[in-house]
This record gives structure tokens, C-alpha cells and sequence, in this order.
């Protein structure tokens, strides 16, 4: 789907251990990929392909982490809207056979992110509704500045935005895309050391349970599960390397409520 986040990328500490917790962790499974230089597996969640595991190409200059990408018709016109909208082009449009054309970016706060143009036609990017376990569901953008980061990524892939009432008295900024709600942008907790950045959320059956098993994993839960509103519980967690990840347990009423009123 075009202007949609459509693939997943993990540069982990210790690839072979990033994929032993995540296989037991979500059931993902991996197949090697061979059109690059260096290793690179790719993630299945069931038959889906959803996203890829590397070894961290600079472990000096940032830490084990998550990456977005977003499909675009045009990877170069891309580039430009991004420096016309105050974006910096970190790396420029290059190409991988058989996959497409890539760029790195970062928004005018400093948070990064991917765009592919890919090879073959537009990914079925949408998330199954409810998100099924092992699935990534959500994406939240964490940024010091939340209206401009939506100016900015309004204007790149003409992304909307809302504030819904999510229940229990909480309200979210959001952006939609495709007619569905897809991520949330809100400012750090104070003092955090974190710089902005795009976090994943991956779903699971029951947020207590997945929790206690990030810990026997060898993980570590950052925070604790708490209530999303009316919509779910969550809990941020970190793979053995220090890559950070969300966990998101869906209420099927809260979240058929949401869509009914802002999907």
C-alpha cells in the first residue's frame, strides 16, 4: 500500500539470539536472503512477510534498534519533498535487485525513518482487524515537537490527523491513513534520554502472559502492562540486545468502538 508503513527492519546486537527471542517469543519463522552483502534474514508472521533481521551496521553510532519503512510511488521525488519539507536525507536513493529503490530519512526533529519504492506492486500493508498474535499493529512516533512533526509527514505522504477519544477519559493524537487509524505521536516522558524516534508495537493474545516470557526470554520489561483507554493494554519491553519493542493486547469491544467512530 502506497505512503503506508509496509516493512520492519531490526539491526540487532547478536542476530542469532534476536531471532531465537522473537521465534519464541511471536512463532515468527526466517529465510535467508540473498541479495545482499552481508546477512540479512527475512521475518515471517504465518505466510506473511512483514519485516527483516541485520546485524547493526553501526553499533557505535546508534544502539540496537527498530526501523520503519513507508512504500512510495517515487523514492527520488521522495527525497526532494523531504528537504522542501525540512527533512535531512541521511542516506540517498539507492537500489537493492529485486527489492527496489531505498532512502534513509530523518524528520526535521531528528526521528528516523525508510522509504521503498519496491520492485513488484503495491504490499497489502493493512494489519488484520483485530490484529492477530506476532502481528506489528501500531506505530508510535515519539517527538519533541508533535504538531510539526504532523505538518511534516502530512505533507510527505498526506497522512491525516486526529485527536480520538480512545475511552476511559483518554484522548490520542493519531495519524490515518487508507481510512484507518495506523500511529500515535505524542512528546517523551520528562528527562528521557531517547532521542525521537518511530517505535512498533507487535500484537499478543494476553499482554501478562507475553510479558513474563520477554522476562524468562532474557528481555527486559521497560514498563510495566498498563491500560491503552478503552482499547487494550500495553507494555514496553527490550530484546536482549536493547532493541525496543511495545506489546499491544487489543479489547475487541474498545477497538470495533474506535473504528466505528474514526475508522
Amino acid at each position: 500500500m502506497r505512503n503506508a508503513i509496509s516493512w520492519h527492519e531490526l539491526y540487532a546486537t547478536d542476530v542469532e539470539r534476536a531471532k531465537a527471542f522473537y521465534a519464541a517469543l511471536f512463532g515468527w519463522t526466517y529465510a535467508a536472503f540473498e541479495a545482499t552483502e552481508d546477512p540479512y534474514w527475512v521475518i515471517h508472521d504465518g505466510s506473511q512477510q512483514t519485516g527483516g533481521i541485520m546485524k547493526n551496521p553501526h553499533p557505535d553510532e546508534m544502539p540496537a534498534s527498530w526501523g520503519i519503512y513507508v512504500e512510495v510511488e517515487d523514492t527520488d521525488q521522495t527525497a526532494e519533498r523531504v528537504r522542501q519539507l525540512g527533512g535531512h536525507v541521511a542516506q540517498a536513493p539507492w537500489d537493492i535487485p529485486t527489492v527496489g529503490r531505498l532512502a534513509v530519512f530523518a524528520d526535521p526533529q531528528g526521528a528516523v525513518f525508510m522509504v521503498l519504492r519496491p520492485d513488484g506492486p503495491p504490499s497489502d500493508a493493512a494489519p488484520s482487524e483485530p490484529p492477530r498474535a506476532g502481528q506489528f499493529c501500531w506505530y508510535e512516533l515519539s517527538t519533541p515537537d508533535p504538531r510539526a512533526a504532523q505538518r511534516f509527514y502530512s505533507g510527505l505522504f498526506g497522512w491525516e490527523t486526529e485527536a480520538p477519544d480512545i475511552g476511559a477519559g483518554e484522548r490520542a493524537s493519531i495519524f490515518k491513513a487508507g481510512g484507518g487509524p495506523f500511529a500515535g505521536v505524542s512528546t517523551p516522558p520528562a528527562g528521557s534520554p531517547a532521542p525521537p524516534h518511530w517505535g512498533v508495537s507487535i500484537a499478543v493474545a494476553d499482554c501478562d502472559d507475553a510479558v513474563g516470557r520477554v522476562k524468562a526470554l532474557g528481555g527486559v520489561v521497560h514498563v510495566a502492562p498498563f491500560a491503552v483507554g478503552a482499547i487494550g493494554r500495553s507494555a514496553v519491553c527490550a530484546d536482549p540486545g536493547g532493541a525496543t519493542f511495545a506489546l499491544f493486547e487489543a479489547d475487541m469491544a474498545g477497538m470495533a468502538d474506535l473504528m466505528a467512530r474514526y475508522g
